[in-house]
């Protein structure tokens, strides 16, 4: 009955990890694939069979990112209960997406490191889509303050063209002096 039990567990665990619509990557202690779930294989484009062994870096981590990833990972090994962070990672198409990282160290019996766990959120469309409201946002600043400099700026031309107006009747007389003015 308990071993009943257990396989239905794992079954019914199995089928929320294969259904959960974020990536779910088991990683070994020497950063390679061990698992990978099928929205793995939607956001980073690599199949299950062809990411299953492969290190990070050869698969998802560009280069620029590895510095600060091999700290998190040595944080991770070194027990830290979770971690997140927020980077750029490369598709199997070659493609730059934005994702968010959750992870969290796995442990044996004993309490010893035995791999990471990462949950992974594609957030790339979000990421542009903040980036597109926020350079509306400075248009916009940008035209207010376009849009008073203006008001300002025609509130003493005003100034300039009633004077203009009141020397011109003073000089009505003067052809030469209406005209340069």
């Amino acid at each position: 009955q308990a071993e009943e039990e257990v396989r239905d567990a794992h079954q019914r665990l199995s089928f929320h990890v294969n259904r959960m619509p974020l990536a779910y990557i088991v990683w070994d202690t020497d950063f390679k694939v061990m698992e990978w779930n099928p929205a793995a294989e939607r956001v980073f484009g690599w199949e299950a069979n062809e990411a299953i062994g492969k290190h990070s870096h050869e698969l998802i981590v560009p280069a620029d990112v590895q510095p600060p990833v091999d700290r998190v990972w040595s944080k991770l090994l070194e027990g830290d209960e979770s971690s997140y962070s927020l980077n750029a990672n490369f598709r199997k198409d070659g493609k730059t997406i934005t994702c968010e990282w959750f992870n969290a160290p796995l442990r044996d019996a004993s309490g010893s490191v035995i791999g990471v766990l990462s949950i992974v959120h594609d957030v790339t469309e979000k990421t542009q889509l903040e980036r597109q409201l926020q350079m509306a946002q400075k248009m916009e600043s940008v035209g207010a303050l376009a849009g008073g400099i203006a008001h300002d700026f025609n509130n003493v031309l005003t100034v300039i063209f009633g004077f203009g107006e009141m020397l011109k009747l003073r000089i009505a007389n003067d052809p030469k002096a209406v005209s340069d003015l």
